[in-house]
């Protein structure tokens, strides 16, 4: 124990190094995934990781990118709007007609915000004929 002590001390000087170790398991394909999105990025899964962590830490709160939940929230709201005002269907990228109020059923799981869920429900069933 002692030679390792000096050894520490030889080599760094002290033996408390800034940082810590700690273990975590991972999905081996998650990880490997993340691993290569880090590496587009120009960083290590461990830079990755200590990016994330300093950024909850600096806001005090986890936060988790959702952009995928906000495009389909961008999405219901103006759909939202098309069929508050009267329009039924509209074309997509490829030129084929959807119906709004079927495409706003299919974002309604997908839809994170509840006060945005209510105003959807509110507008499909005030959009029913009859």
């Amino acid at each position: 124990m002692y030679i390792w002590f000096v050894y520490m001390k030889c080599i760094y000087g002290e033996v408390g190094l800034g940082k810590v170790f700690r273990g975590f398991r991972f999905e081996i394909e998650l990880y490997e995934s993340f691993c290569g999105l880090a590496e587009r990025e120009g960083l290590t899964a461990t830079g990755a990781l200590e990016r994330f962590m300093a950024s909850c830490v600096e806001l005090e709160e986890l936060v988790y990118p959702e952009q995928r939940i906000l495009d389909f929230e961008r999405e219901a709201r103006v759909l939202v709007d098309w069929l508050s005002k009267g329009r039924y269907l509209y074309r997509n990228e490829d030129g084929v007609e959807i119906n709004i109020a079927g495409r706003l059923l299919t974002l309604l799981p997908k839809v994170a915000d509840n006060t945005l869920k209510k105003v959807i429900e509110e507008t499909l069933k005030g959009s029913v004929l009859g």
